[in-house]
């Protein structure tokens, strides 16, 4: 049987991908080494984002006599809260099975290798060879491994590593201050382990808008994170992490969390003339690599983040079903899971022409009502059009999405402040900074 595709990988971006093609009425069948879902259901998203609920849970226990609720002697049980993030992770990865089995989507288990990109393609798996008219690699990716600190999966470890420990440490020394870096320190101290973050940039999440990463370094010290900017790793052994300059930092694990790189066989690649580059597989608007057919999405092709994947992955089904389809990774929303959260959208680089609106939660009715009033919502725009915007704090991860949709189809302030917007309620403070940004802002102090 010769299929219209064969999808290497079935996280975020291959299962997708395999749906939409059945959508279509193509004939599709899915080569997955591990769970369904992959990285992000089984030990990255997903099983993270449980443990952050419990930990939003814990903080508002821990705060709640200022709300009239009497809630002493709150024990944390980190083993419960793992067993719960791992089956999670489990009861949706058999979701997805359930999904790709109701499309017609066939599922084989084991290492798919390419082995021809002719007209008819075929990769091996195990004993068998699987036909199609196109090949979808979507691998995903790994934790990139420091020379001189080697994942041992006891002392030092990776974020894959997590899910299987025993107890909560006592002390924790993260490695990386990106995104990784600040949601492990963010759980792990809120659990009651001793942290410390070692990163060689000046600042954590230096990537993001400088106040939403002031805001969350200092709320990371406050609450008794101890960072560590500024240093360069020399050398990690069993839980000591020493930096230039002789500085040594110890823990009961260390956590080396520098970023992820693409699931690729070079050589396997280069047989073929599939063009790649340290970042992963180069491909074009239509997520087609440079052998006609052969399709790459996701953290193989440069992705890192799973809605990428999957916006990805329905892009190269639809290509290959004959629709006309291209990524456009101009507006893609990203969120840090932090304390607070941060998300953002766009252009937020406050260039000249740009105007910057600003609403604090402080002045949110809904975020003073519900103890959140750190953080706040920062719109860019650029003639009367929304080009940006950073939410920081409670909620930011869900408001994040109604500025990427205005970003997207350009849609006016006019339109913008003309919505109405239910009170009280958090996305209020979209539409104030948006009114900020003209001069017009209704509930904050004339300037």
């Amino acid at each position: 049987m010769v299929y219209d595709a064969v999808i290497i990988g079935g996280g975020p971006g291959g299962y997708v991908c395999a749906v939409r093609i059945a959508q279509l009425g193509g004939k599709v069948v899915l080569v997955e080494k591990g769970k369904l879902g992959g990285t992000c259901t089984s030990v990255g998203c997903i099983p993270t984002k449980s443990l952050y609920a419990t930990v939003e849970l814990l903080k508002k226990l821990r705060n709640a006599r200022a709300m009239g609720v009497v809630a002493d002697n709150v024990q944390v049980d980190f083993v419960q809260a793992l067993k719960r993030a791992n089956l999670i992770a489990s009861q949706l990865s058999k979701g997805i099975e359930l999904l790709l089995k109701s499309n017609g989507v066939e599922v084989v288990s084991g290492v798919g290798e390419l082995v021809d990109v002719g007209k008819v393609k075929k990769v091996k798996v195990g004993a068998r060879v699987l036909e199609a008219k196109n090949v979808v690699i979507a691998a995903g990716g790994s934790s990139v491994e420091l020379p001189f600190a080697k994942f041992d999966s006891e002392k030092i470890i990776s974020s894959e590593h997590v899910w299987n420990l025993s107890e909560l440490p006592k002390s924790l020394v993260v490695i990386g201050g990106g995104v990784e870096g600040v949601e492990f320190a963010n759980l792990f101290n809120s659990f009651g382990c001793k942290v410390a973050i070692v990163e060689m940039l000046s600042e954590l999440v230096s990537f993001e808008e400088k106040e939403a990463r002031e805001l969350v370094a200092k709320t990371l010290a406050r609450e008794g994170v101890v960072l560590a900017l500024g240093k360069r790793v020399v050398k990690a052994s069993g839980g000591v992490v020493e930096v230039e300059g002789g500085e040594k930092f110890e823990g009961e694990k260390v956590l080396v969390v520098v970023g992820r790189k693409p699931s690729i066989n070079a050589r396997e690649l280069e047989k073929f003339g599939v063009k790649f580059d340290k970042r992963g597989i180069s491909v074009n608007g239509k997520c087609e690599c440079s052998v006609k057919g052969v399709f790459a999405v996701g953290d193989v092709a440069g992705g890192g983040l799973a809605h990428v994947a999957s916006v990805q992955g329905e892009v190269a089904a639809e290509n290959i079903m004959g629709k006309k389809s291209e990524f456009d990774a101009g507006v893609i929303p990203s969120v840090i899971f932090s304390s607070p959260e941060i998300a953002r959208v766009g252009d937020c680089a406050g260039e000249e022409g740009v105007r910057v609106g600003r609403f604090p939660f402080a002045a949110s009715g809904k975020a003073v009502c519900d103890g959140e009033k750190a953080g706040f919502v920062k719109v860019f725009m650029r003639n009367n059009l929304l080009v940006g915007g950073v939410v920081v704090g409670a909620g930011a991860s869900e408001l994040v999405a109604e500025i990427a949709l205005a970003v997207k189809n350009e849609i006016s302030a006019t339109q913008i402040i003309s919505t109405v917007h239910a009170h009280p309620t958090l996305p209020e403070a979209f539409v104030e900074a948006v009114r900020d940004a003209l001069g017009e802002a209704i509930h904050l102090p004339k300037k």
